[in-house]
């Protein structure tokens, strides 16, 4: 890479391009100005352009890139694994770059292309074996380095790009260079040994779109040497708060929190290397008797919580202890497990964990195969993506909190307790609720009235994107079957021939069809969309009715996950370029003596208990 940076130092070995180049005439010479139009010597127009540097601004970019790759060593793994067959196939043809090439052919330069690639070794990717190189698994520090150039995030480079730099490297003799299509053929070799590809989606609204399974990001994380022993594994007891394992949600004590954290601790530190899970019975070092029940860390200490039990050797019954505090020590403390225990001749049982939501991978730390799962415990980003999260309308609605069901109309917000109710706090939203306002939204369309889920929508402040999508489709269909089977003479239903069928009977029969109307298209929407309900097993409780993905937001279906109280409030738009930005500017832009009269009148009258 030095070669290839002093290479814009090295004017003096360069030819001159007036030296071969053959002169051409002043184009210029040859346009002439009519009715106001320029035009060549055949009276044909002149289209002038300033040129487009677009293009040129591309291997710059990533150069820069590149560099401060180095600098930082900040390398994502992650992004090595990208298929090299789709990135060729999404790149556009660089015109600039093909007239480049085409300029240097001309001036004598003619192995820019792939003729030495036919005779050229190709390294291949071998998982298993490093054969003592330090670069492994690129077969050198050149390939890695332009694999890493080639990779870099929103600064894609072209094939013909590409061989431009390559031939720069070449003639720099810059040793290692591979060629162009010995590069391609590596990386697609590559991409397919180490098994990480995207994979296609439909989504409910019946959009396509290529994704990388989390699962896939994960895996390469644990087995990244740089990343790893970043990885928090256990939620954190001490100290201040300001990572999300930091929190008392990280350290609930109930059987569906406890479930769905951290289940497993292993010495690694020496053998044999046993494994310990909550909820299951272990021996200390001092004989006692515990089940762990979550892992934890306190000052950088892997320990754990757990409760107490005593043996009693005269009937072999254990005993579990209900008074006093919770066991805490350090998990380097536990000797046997509950297979060692079993055994030495002690008799309990113990549950399995299922494997259905677990994912295998490489732990470069520990140098063996782990299994692991995700639970998302917490939702980032700003309000509006968050009330989106959250299924939510924000201030359109009467309700304007995704948090809590505060408000209500205007009436109802200019009382009193309702008043204090925006700075205390209403009842807590939750996730089946949501889920029953949605439900009740999608059954409303099916009537085919759209100010009445409107109404709804702004009564609770709920308003689901996928919903929403079933509801526009809803709401014209139920209109059409209401007409053909109410109001068209041809296709009316049978009850509604009698003509001795009047008033409020006509009526009553007209809101029963309606119903069977409603019904009808509520199934028709359970079905929805057919590749997947069919994918459903007979007998599943889901064939019966409304699917998180299919037919409403599928964060609400995350078990563990309550997105009402797991998208915690940004800071920034709340605050920050909130209440403490826009007081300031009012305060400073439109007080005057007048306004700070009526302030101070309001300030006295507001209550301070």
């Amino acid at each position: 890479m030095d070669q290839l940076m002093d290479i814009d130092n090295a004017n003096d070995d360069l030819p001159s391009l007036a030296a071969v180049l053959p002169l051409r005439q002043d184009p210029f010479s040859e346009a002439f100005l009519k009715d106001g139009m320029y035009v060549n010597t055949a009276g044909l127009p002149i289209a002038f352009s300033a040129g487009e540097t677009l293009g040129r601004k591309a291997p710059f970019n990533a150069e820069a890139a590149l560099s401060k790759a180095e600098r930082t060593g900040s390398i994502n793994f992650a992004e090595f694994a990208s298929s090299a067959v789709e990135f060729e196939a999404s790149m556009e043809p660089d015109q600039e770059v093909s007239e480049a090439i085409t300029a240097l052919e001309a001036m004598g330069f003619t192995d820019l292309g792939d003729e030495e690639d036919g005779n050229e070794n190709i390294p291949i990717f071998d998982p298993h074996t490093q054969n003592n190189n330090p670069w492994w698994p690129y077969p050198n520090k050149a390939w890695f380095m332009i694999d890493l150039m080639d990779h870099q995030p929103r600064a894609p480079i072209s094939d013909e790009q590409m061989k431009l730099f390559l031939w720069a490297m070449k003639e720099c003799q810059t040793p290692g260079i591979p060629g162009f299509r010995a590069l391609r053929t590596w990386q697609a070799r590559r991409a397919q040994m180490m098994g990480f590809s995207p994979t296609h989606h439909t989504t409910a609204l019946n959009n396509e779109y290529y994704a990388n399974h989390p699962a896939e990001l994960f895996r390469f994380n644990l087995a990244n040497p740089l990343v790893r022993p970043h990885m928090s594994l256990y939620p954190e007891v001490a100290g201040p708060v300001s990572e999300f394992f930091h929190t008392n949600q990280m350290l609930a004590m109930d059987d569906a929190s406890l479930d769905l954290g951290q289940l497993m601790w292993a010495e690694w530190s020496k053998a044999p290397h046993r494994h310990f899970y909550i909820k299951e019975l272990a021996r200390l070092q001092d004989d006692r008797f515990v089940i762990p029940l979550r892992w934890i860390t306190v000052d950088s200490v892997e320990s754990f919580d757990g409760i107490s039990v005593t043996y009693s050797s005269a009937d072999h019954m254990f005993s579990i202890s209900t008074e006093g505090s919770l066991v805490r020590a350090p998990s380097s403390t536990l000797r046997d497990n509950c297979l060692d225990l079993k055994a030495q001749g002690y008799q309990f049982k113990f549950k399995g964990i299922g494997p259905n939501v677990w994912h295998r991978a490489y732990d470069c730390s520990l140098e063996q195969q782990v299994l692991f799962r995700i639970i998302p415990h917490i939702l980032p980003a700003d309000n509006p993506q968050q009330a989106e999260h959250c299924s939510h309308m924000t201030g359109k609605g009467s309700r304007p909190c995704r948090r809590c069901e505060v408000g209500g109309s205007v009436m109802e917000c200019e009382q009193e307790d309702m008043y204090e109710q925006f700075f205390s706090g209403g009842a807590q939203r939750t996730v089946a609720g949501t889920i029953k306002d949605v439900r009740e939204q999608l059954l409303v369309a099916c009537l085919g009235v759209q100010d009445a889920v409107d109404q709804l929508q702004t009564k609770t402040g709920v308003k689901d994107k996928i919903a929403q999508y079933w509801i526009e489709k809803l709401i014209p269909q139920a209109c059409d079957m209401q007409a053909i089977r109410m109001s068209h003479p041809e296709t009316r239903d049978v009850r509604l021939r009698d003509l001795l069928l009047k008033g409020d009977e006509r009526k009553i029969m007209k809101d029963t069809i309606k119903k069977e109307i409603q019904r009808e298209l509520f199934q028709w929407l359970i079905e929805q969309p057919p590749s997947t309900y069919l994918e459903i097993p007979e007998g599943s409780a889901s064939r019966g009715d409304i699917r998180p993905g299919d037919h409403y937001n599928p964060l609400l279906g995350v078990p563990g996950l309550d997105v009402h109280q797991d998208t915690p409030c940004e800071i920034l738009h709340t605050y920050l370029l909130g209440v403490d930005k826009y007081v300031w500017h009012k305060t400073n832009t439109e007080w005057d003596k007048k306004n700070e009269q009526l302030f101070a009148v309001r300030l006295r009258a507001s209550k301070i208990d």
